[in-house]
């Protein structure tokens, strides 16, 4: 038959053969269980001859209730889910708890190996564990810089495209500087025309590189980052203003170079006219016929160079309508005038109308003094009603460009400081 012995006095009879000494966890010497076997060897054989007396009397661990207990408990209620699931724990730890003692009585030394083992790869797995958990953050942490790393070369490297698109775009930029900077020169209408056409490039060029630096902004967070993306913008909004203030500017600058020439060519005329003029008046000082005739030659050819003359004040004015041509105007009609005058003079000598030539000359001379006080008005440069024009019409357009061009300049030294100097 098997013992039946309490808890108690099973743990008692263990202590009472296990030595236990202080701080030797962990180690060889961690208990003495190296009498255990002789002591429980002695205890089996003083068992097996000497026969102990029962507790049974005492507890009853698997007593047979009576009807009326059952009915009692019954009446009390029965075990719940909860109390059946604690107690089927309870009965599972008390057996681990059971094979642990045998393993430990049945063999010490190995179960001293065990628990070191045990221990050992605890310590292992925990700092296996611990490793890990320090990878992973300082995995977390490269991969964070290194993607704040590439979206920051990711950014200067827009920042460069829009440098370069800018760059790109200033072959025309520049080439319509020079214009407005220092004016058209030698630069032929043929010229200008295909300049104009190129700024429509230029100007998508523009627009892309505006483009670069919103998406440059958009994905920077330092203050200092942001403000580079913001200065490519303004770089390219500034050479879009640039453009369009030249195209404004060249072409006024286009017209009045039409005009001046124009005007230039009426000048030529008057002065030709009035040596002409001179010269046939200087003929009829001795009244013969011959002379009549050859001053009336000279007259008309001058008549015929007044007329062009107002052609070309016609086309100047045309060319450049706000310029002021008033005082070319009346003098070349007060000269038609005089020469009207002078020719009806020399029809009348033809016929012998002495008092009709005279009035009629008398009138040439008149028309001849107001021609000349009006002449006194006129430019020393025919071309100066032009360039007082264009200088008054295009004064704002010009202070506006040049402050837009200073502004582009300091963007541009902005972000070249930025890339360090690297564009």
């Amino acid at each position: 038959m098997a013992r039946n012995l309490s808890h108690t006095h099973l743990f008692r009879g263990i202590a009472e053969n296990l030595h236990i000494k202080g701080n030797t966890a962990g180690t060889s010497n961690e208990l003495s269980l190296s009498v255990l076997d002789e002591r429980r060897e002695k205890a089996d054989g003083k068992s097996s001859s000497t026969p102990r007396p029962s507790r049974l009397n005492k507890v009853s661990v698997f007593a047979v209730e009576s009807r009326k207990s059952r009915k009692e408990k019954k009446a009390e209620g029965s075990p719940t889910g909860a109390d059946v699931a604690g107690y089927a724990l309870d009965l599972s730890a008390r057996g681990r708890a059971a094979r642990a003692r045998k393993r430990a009585l049945d063999n010490p030394e190995a179960e001293i190996r065990r628990r070191k083992s045990a221990r050992r790869a605890r310590r292992i797995v925990g700092t296996v564990v611990a490793a890990a958990a320090s990878i992973a953050v300082i995995a977390y942490a490269g991969v964070y810089f290194w993607n704040a790393y590439q979206q920051n070369v990711e950014n200067l490297t827009v920042l460069g495209q829009a440098m370069q698109e800018l760059e790109a775009a200033d072959e025309v930029v520049l080439a319509a500087d020079a214009l407005v900077t220092d004016g058209l020169g030698d630069a032929s209408d043929e010229d200008i025309d295909s300049l104009i056409a190129r700024m429509d490039d230029a100007r998508v060029r523009i627009n892309a590189a505006a483009a670069f630096g919103e998406t440059a902004y958009e994905s920077m967070d330092a203050s200092a980052d942001r403000e580079a993306a913001l200065k490519a913008q303004e770089s390219a909004n500034a050479r879009t203003e640039l453009l369009d203030g030249a195209t404004s500017i060249i072409q006024a600058e286009v017209q009045a170079r039409t005009a001046s020439a124009q005007i230039q060519q009426c000048w030529n005329a008057l002065v030709e006219a009035d040596g002409l003029l001179k010269e046939a008046a200087a003929m009829v000082t001795e009244t013969t016929n011959e002379n009549v005739k050859a001053s009336e030659e000279k007259t008309q050819q001058a008549n015929d160079l007044l007329n062009e003359a107002s052609a070309s004040l016609s086309a100047a004015q045309e060319a450049y309508p706000s310029a002021d041509f008033s005082d070319f105007s009346a003098y070349i009609d007060k000269r038609l005038e005089a020469i009207g005058y002078a020719l009806a003079s020399n029809d009348a000598i033809y016929i012998q109308d002495k008092a009709t030539a005279d009035e009629q000359n008398a009138l040439y001379n008149q028309a001849d003094a107001e021609a000349v006080e009006l002449a006194q008005k006129l430019p020393e440069n025919p071309a100066q009603p032009v360039e007082d024009a264009l200088a008054a019409d295009t004064q704002q357009a010009r202070d506006d460009y040049l402050t837009t061009r200073e502004a582009a300049a300091q963007s541009d030294a902005y972000i070249r400081d930025y890339l360090g100097g690297g564009q």
